[in-house]
């Protein structure tokens, strides 16, 4: 699945990795991240639209839109930890871990910046276009 190949290609980014709590894939959350401050800094992923253009004889060519959000407990973290997504994801192209074949990551914007008042956490949300074919 999609999600697995996004997420196998952050954990296997050695700056990815350097800046997760943990160091690899158990600092990658779908939609929730925990509230608990040691699991910070850390990634939040979920999928926010997407399209297709199938044929008669596959689902064809996939577009996934796919939001990413980088926490932190300081701006400079959430900052540089969006950073290494970037450099990771952005122009990525190939197979993923389950097989599909990844065309292109595009990113659509910079990112935004958020506060988090409840948390006192920091957020910086990037969103990245997956262009994709699903695995035979």
């Amino acid at each position: 699945m999609i999600d697995q190949g996004l997420v196998s290609i952050l954990a296997a980014d050695a700056g990815v990795t350097a800046l997760l709590a943990t160091g690899d894939a158990r600092s990658i959350f779908q939609m929730v991240v925990p509230e608990d401050e040691s699991a910070y800094p850390c990634i939040g992923y979920q999928f926010v639209g997407g399209s297709s253009a199938p044929t008669f004889d596959t689902s064809g060519l996939q577009r996934s839109r796919v939001q990413i959000d980088c926490w932190a407990v300081t701006p400079e973290g959430a900052k540089n930890l969006a950073e290494a997504v970037r450099k990771a994801l952005n122009g990525f192209h190939g197979y993923l871990s389950d097989g599909t074949v990844l065309s292109n990551a595009m990113m659509l914007h910079p990112g935004i910046d958020f506060f988090s008042a409840d948390s006192r956490f920091f957020r910086r949300m990037l969103e990245f276009y997956l262009l994709y074919t699903f695995n035979s």
